[in-house]
């Protein structure tokens, strides 16, 4: 980590995106995605934003299921904070646009750690 924002590394058509998203960035005077990219450089830093109090207890069972070895299902996670599978998709989404997870299109258990 550096000053609080986690480094990953990237392929080279991640690198072109990220060009890209910086491109953006200095156009419009904003970021298209919660993250900061430096051009030309291999690795981006992503800053995490900070997740309502709902959206920390399922990123907590979430943590906790995919430490444990597996991770949760959508109806499992919004089960673990009495929420339908419906409605705990929303809230995975928002995690996941804050920066805290990535969601596996078409994986019955996709649900990556970030």
């Amino acid at each position: 980590m550096i000053d609080g924002l986690r480094v990953i590394k990237l392929s080279q058509i991640e690198i072109s995106i990220a060009e890209w998203a910086a491109n953006f960035a200095l156009k419009h005077k904003r970021a298209p995605f919660p993250f900061e990219v430096e051009s030309g450089m291999s690795t981006v830093a992503v800053a995490k934003k900070p997740l309502s109090g709902r959206e920390q207890k399922i990123f907590d069972f979430v943590e906790k299921q995919i430490t444990a070895g597996q991770p949760p299902t959508r109806k499992e996670a919004g089960g673990a904070v009495g929420v339908n599978e419906s409605t705990a998709r929303q809230y995975l989404k928002k995690i996941e646009r804050k920066g805290w997870i990535r969601l596996i299109i078409g994986q019955h258990r996709g649900i990556e750690l970030i």
